[in-house]
């Protein structure tokens, strides 16, 4: 926000000089809701200037930091059965593999 808004008001002073120093004597006119407005070259430059300073009073934008946690690791004990070799959870009574029934 304070970018775009330092970015517009340098670029209306920009616009409102060059109209001026070319002896352009207003910018344009405007109709709104019926009502006609005539803006010149120093109110479109001092317009300018007050978004270009209010863009540089406003404070700048924060970095946002994300903190996630560490996924968490289950750690399973296993132990291979002894028929077919597969590895087995240690709580398993028979192996899902080959059916053999394991120690406790």
């Amino acid at each position: 926000m304070r970018t775009s808004l330092v970015s517009v008001g340098a670029l209306l002073v920009i616009i409102g000089v060059i109209l001026m120093v070319l002896g352009v004597g207003y910018f344009g006119k405007f109709e709104i809701l019926g009502r006609s407005f005539t803006i010149d070259t120093f109110s479109l430059t001092m317009g300018g200037f007050i978004v270009f300073v209010a863009g540089l009073a406003l404070p700048a934008s924060r970095p946002v930091i994300i903190v996630s946690q560490k996924p968490q690791v289950k750690i399973r004990t296993v132990v291979a059965c002894p028929s077919c070799g597969k590895f087995v959870s240690r709580k398993a009574k028979h192996c899902p593999n080959c059916g053999t029934r394991l120690k406790p």
